[in-house]
């Protein structure tokens, strides 16, 4: 794969001057690799008839867990109200139209992966101070007497 990566990459007149960028650039593929492949799967087994649409969450929409994946779940309270800050996996829908009013229904096949509004707040807030301990002093026993 290495060689083949090589030239497509000449080919975008990218330079690559060691393997370790080649090895780094492989294993970044793969993510986008297993990406293509979940919406081919999610084309091919649970579509047979109907259009497909790509489904990008925008910016400011309310999240929900039931329409959406949330790329960076980490420590987030549920039951609060989050804002999605960005798509970062595209999802795609069933497009049908609905009988017999021919109004056309919405089914969620692949979910898109969004970043939250918390994510970010997160990685820009700053660590936290750490916890100064109390300095311990040397007590003496209740029986000995003190040094002088």
């Amino acid at each position: 794969m290495a060689v083949e990566l090589r030239a497509i990459l000449l080919a975008a007149s990218w330079e690559v001057y060691s393997e370790d960028n080649v090895r780094s650039f492989e294993g970044k593929a793969r993510v986008i690799f297993k990406a293509v492949l979940d919406v081919r799967t999610a084309i091919g087994e649970k579509v047979t008839s109907a259009d497909i649409e790509v489904n990008v969450v925008p910016p400011g929409s309310p999240f929900s867990k039931a329409l959406m994946e949330d790329e960076y779940p980490g420590d987030r309270r549920e039951g609060r109200p989050e804002s999605v800050i960005a798509t970062t996996g595209i999802g795609l829908w069933k497009v049908a139209p609905s009988a017999p009013n021919g109004v056309l229904a919405y089914t969620n096949v692949l979910s898109p992966k969004i970043v939250l509004e918390s994510t970010l707040i997160a990685v820009f807030e700053p660590p936290l101070p750490p916890v100064a301990k109390p300095k311990r002093t040397k007590t003496s026993k209740p029986d000995e007497k003190p040094k002088t």
